[in-house]
């Protein structure tokens, strides 16, 4: 299955991987691994935000922010 997601990952050209909180950095490591592809952690849930009134806007600011940093 790694060897099908590099694959992937190469053969259409993605430049960046998004993981969430609960994905190892080693699995992400693995799978992209020769690709080319650059990595960022997002909190697509907001597991890590603190609940309130901004927890929406935080929530989709950081995960735009981590793209813009990932894609470089």
């Amino acid at each position: 299955h790694i060897a099908a997601l590099r694959d992937r990952i190469a053969g259409e050209g993605i430049l960046c991987v998004l993981t969430d909180p609960q994905t190892s950095p080693d699995l992400t490591a693995l799978v992209i691994d020769g690709t080319g592809a650059g990595t960022a952690m997002a909190d697509p849930d907001g597991q890590t935000l603190a609940a309130g009134p901004d927890l929406y806007a935080t929530l989709i600011k950081g995960v735009a922010t981590a793209l813009q940093e990932c894609l470089g």
